[in-house]
Parts: structure tokens; C-alpha cells; sequence
């Protein structure tokens, strides 16, 4: 089942389109280098802070690596959410787990390939010392980004495999990532931390492992509360193949 959904993952169109997307992106800067500095978190940043900040501080987690990530999952919702793959699951705990594993590698795999394009930028202006040099600081911030990003898409698939509407689930997901960023720019409002473990910056090293350990502690809760809800609604398969 995974196999054969990764087959049909790879050659979707809405995989191939995010990918073409990521890779634009990741070319705009050879028209102007400068078009860098605006989305870092300092006024003279280096080339490895910016190149960086480009995919991952909070204007362009918010606006663009986010939501093209909720773009990229839409091949999940589709093929999971299908009578016919719905049906060859007889045990809603076993459907549960196999959505989650799934999801949990397209989370890993969308963050990696951002870093691989962001080591190819670097190649590209000779800065590929300087990415190297950063690596320790790279693999953790990677690793926030994952486990921040499969918690955000586990609630997405959740909610629309419970109500089979794909907007409420962008929306409810997006929300947290919104909702930080308006309190980072406003002042107001409580931080739900979910942009902050997505944005991960140097300076925000300090308080790295207690926000990782958290992250990983609600995606344990969640998961074990999803499961439990997919399982105590078990005619829920039926009724969506009926």
C-alpha cells in the first residue's frame, strides 16, 4: 500500500507542481541577490542567514513554504480518502497508522528537498563553505521543521478524513502557523510556538531542545488521540464507502 501510493505521489501533478514552484523559488535570486536580504531577520544578513531565511524565517514560512507544504499533502487527502483505498481497510486502527507513517515521510521528505535546493543556491553563488560550516545548526533546525510540519499535517488529514473537507482542514492547520506570525508582527495575542519551531533562528538555540521536546510531545498526544477518535468511530469507513 505505501508502494503503491509513493508511485502515484511522485508522478502527480500536484507533487510535480510543488516541486516546479520550490524550484522557481529557489531561482529568483539569481535575477537579483539582493531579493534575499528582505525575507532575513537582520538588516546586513550573511549569505547563509538569508539563503535560509528565504524558505524558513516568518515571512516565507508563512506565505509560501507552509501553504505549498498543505498544496503538497493534497495527494495524501486524495488517495487516503478514496472509497476504494478506504474500503481495503478493515481495521480503522491499521488505516490510522499507515496515513500517519505516510505522512510523517512526506513531512521529512518536503524539508529535505528544501535543503537540498537551499545547498544548491549555495552552490550556485560559491557558498557552499559557508552551508557546510552551518550544517550542525541546519540538521537541528530540519529537524524542528520536520516534526513541526507532520504535527500540522496530521491535523489536516485528521480533520479531513472526519469531515471530508479539505478547506476547514487548511484552515484549522494554518491557523496556528497564521495566528504567530500576527502576534510576532502585532504584539497581541498568545503564541502557539508553531511558527517559532518552524522559523528556528541561531539565537533561538537556548531554548532549542525544550521546544523540540515539546513539539514531539503534543505530535505523541495527538497521534494517540486521533487514533483513538478513528477508532471509536469505526462506522465512519462504512458510511464514507456506502
Amino acid at each position: 500500500m505505501i508502494r503503491q501510493y509513493f508511485r502515484i505521489m511522485i508522478r502527480s501533478k500536484t507533487t510535480i507542481t510543488v516541486m516546479i514552484a520550490l524550484i522557481l523559488y529557489t531561482l529568483i535570486p539569481v535575477v537579483n541577490v539582493n531579493l534575499l536580504v528582505s525575507t532575513a531577520w537582520e538588516r546586513n544578513p550573511s549569505f547563509f542567514n538569508a539563503n535560509y531565511a528565504s524558505f524558513f524565517f516568518t515571512h516565507g514560512a508563512t506565505f509560501f513554504t507552509v501553504p505549498l507544504f498543505f498544496i503538497f499533502l493534497q495527494q495524501n487527502r486524495a488517495f487516503f480518502e478514496k472509497d476504494c483505498v478506504i474500503v481495503r481497510f478493515a481495521d480503522c486502527r491499521r488505516y490510522w497508522k499507515i496515513r500517519t507513517l505516510v505522512t510523517a515521510l512526506e513531512s521529512a521528505a518536503y524539508v529535505l528537498f528544501i535543503y537540498f535546493l537551499i545547498f544548491l543556491r549555495s552552490v550556485y553563488f560559491k557558498q557552499s563553505a559557508g552551508f557546510l560550516k552551518g550544517i550542525l545548526f541546519l540538521l537541528k533546525a530540519a529537524l524542528s521543521q520536520t516534526t513541526m510540519l507532520f504535527l500540522l499535517a496530521l491535523l489536516f488529514c485528521f480533520i479531513s478524513y472526519l469531515t471530508n473537507q479539505t478547506v476547514l482542514a487548511f484552515a484549522c492547520a494554518y491557523f496556528f502557523v497564521v495566528n504567530d506570525y500576527t502576534v510576532l508582527q502585532t504584539g497581541r495575542g498568545v503564541e502557539l510556538f508553531a511558527l517559532k519551531a518552524i522559523a528556528v533562528t541561531p539565537e533561538s538555540m537556548n531554548d532549542y531542545w525544550f521546544n523540540l521536546i515539546l513539539v514531539i510531545l503534543i505530535v505523541a498526544l495527538f497521534f494517540v488521540f486521533s487514533l483513538l477518535v478513528v477508532d471509536s468511530s469505526k462506522d465512519h469507513l462504512q458510511k464514507r464507502v456506502l
